[in-house]
C-alpha cells in the first residue's frame, strides 16, 4: 500500500527506515528490530553447537564463552563434577578400550550409558537398545508421505559401531524393531544381519506386526541378571527383586536458554515404582524419534540426556 500523494511528493514512495523502527518499538515494546533479534539467535545457536560438538576434551574451558553460558547447569555440569568422575567411563571394568571415551557415562554399578542411546553391562556381557522403528520412512513413503530416504542406513550403521566398540556377547532390542507391516523385509534382513555377527534377544513391542513375528523369534519379555526386560506398552510385571528396563515412551528431555532457543534430546530415566522396584527407561535408538517430556507420579532417582558426543546428568 502506497503513502498518500503529498507524503510522496515531501518524501519519497516509502516512509524512513528510522519511522518503522519507531513503530515497530511502539507496537510490540521491544528495543530490538527482527535482523538483530536473528543475529542473536544465530550467535547462540553457534555457541551451542560449538558446546555439543567439541572439538576437545569437554571439560576444558574455553575463555573466549562466557563462564556462565559454557558452564550454565541447565545445559553442563560444572567442570569440576566432571573431573570428578575423570574420563567417564575408562575405569570401568570389562569395557573395551573403544568403550572408553566421551561417548559414555557410568550411571550405576556396572551400568553404562552410550551416548548413541544404548545401555550396557560389561560384566553382564548384554547390551540393551529401545524404539528401533527400522523401516519408519518406508512405511512413511509407501503410504503416501513426502518423507526423505533416510534412517535405515543411520541405524544400521550406528548399531554396528556398538558392537565394535563394546562387543556385547548379547545384544536386547527392547521392542518396535520395526515401524510397520510395510517395512517388514528390511527388518528382517536387518535381523538376519545382525544374528550373524552377536547373540540376538528380541522383545516384542506395539509396532511389530505379524508378518515380522512370523518369521523372526520374538519373546514378550527377557531376564537378564539382575534385570528384566519388557517394551513396556502392556502392564508391567513388577517383580520383587532386581530392575526392570524398557522403552516405549521416547522420553526426551528439553533445554532452553531464555532468549527464545531450544534444544531437545533423548534421555535415560531411572524411577521407582510404587513396589519398589527400579525402573529404567530407554532413550527411543531411532533419528525419527524425537521424543517428548515424560511426567510420572513415580519417584524420579536419575534422568541423563544423551547428546552426540556427551552423556550428563540433568536432573
Amino acid at each position: 500500500m502506497r503513502a498518500s500523494p503529498g507524503w510522496e511528493h515531501a518524501h519519497g514512495p516509502f516512509p524512513p527506515v528510522h519511522e518503522h523502527r519507531e513503530r515497530h518499538e511502539h507496537e510490540d515494546n521491544s528495543p530490538w528490530t527482527h535482523w538483530e533479534y536473528r543475529k542473536v539467535v544465530s550467535a547462540l545457536r553457534k555457541k551451542l553447537k560449538k558446546l555439543f560438538h567439541p572439538a576437545k576434551p569437554p571439560w576444558v574451558v574455553d575463555a573466549k564463552w562466557p563462564p556462565s553460558l559454557l558452564w550454565n547447569p541447565r545445559f553442563l555440569p560444572p567442570p569440576e563434577s566432571v573431573l570428578e568422575r575423570g574420563p567417564f567411563c575408562d575405569s570401568c571394568p570389562g569395557m573395551t578400550p573403544a568403550a572408553a571415551s566421551p561417548h559414555c557415562l557410568q550411571v550405576a554399578p556396572d551400568l553404562i550409558l552410550d551416548s548413541r542411546r544404548a545401555l550396557l553391562s560389561p560384566s553382564g556381557g548384554w547390551l540393551a537398545v529401545a524404539d528401533v522403528h527400522f523401516g519408519y520412512e518406508v512405511r512413511r513413503r509407501r503410504a503416501g508421505g513426502l518423507v526423505p530416504a533416510w534412517g535405515m542406513a543411520e541405524c544400521a550403521s550406528m548399531m554396528q559401531e556398538l558392537i565394535q566398540d563394546h562387543q556385547p556377547r548379547r545384544l536386547i532390542l527392547v521392542g518396535d524393531i520395526m515401524d510397520g507391516s510395510a517395512s517388514a523385509e528390511e527388518a528382517l534382513s536387518w535381523l538376519q544381519h545382525l544374528r550373524e555377527q552377536v547373540e540376538l534377544v528380541c522383545i516384542e513391542g506395539n509396532h511389530d506386526r505379524p508378518p515380522l513375528r512370523r518369521r523372526f523369534p520374538m519373546v514378550k519379555s527377557h531376564q537378564e541378571g539382575a534385570f528384566r526386560f519388557e517394551h513396556g506398552h502392556l502392564p508391567l510385571s513388577e517383580s520383587s527383586e532386581g530392575a526392570l528396563v524398557t522403552g516405549h515412551v521416547h522420553p526426551a528431555y528439553r533445554f532452553t536458554d531464555g532468549a527464545g532457543l531450544k534444544l531437545k534430546l533423548p534421555v535415560l530415566i531411572q524411577e521407582r515404582l510404587p513396589s519398589g522396584v527400579e525402573r529404567w527407561i530407554l532413550p527411543a535408538f531411532s533419528p525419527w524419534a524425537a521424543g517428548g517430556l515424560y511426567e510420572s507420579p513415580h519417584e524420579r532417582l536419575g534422568c541423563w540426556a544423551c547428546a552426540p558426543r556427551r552423556v550428563w546428568r540433568v536432573d
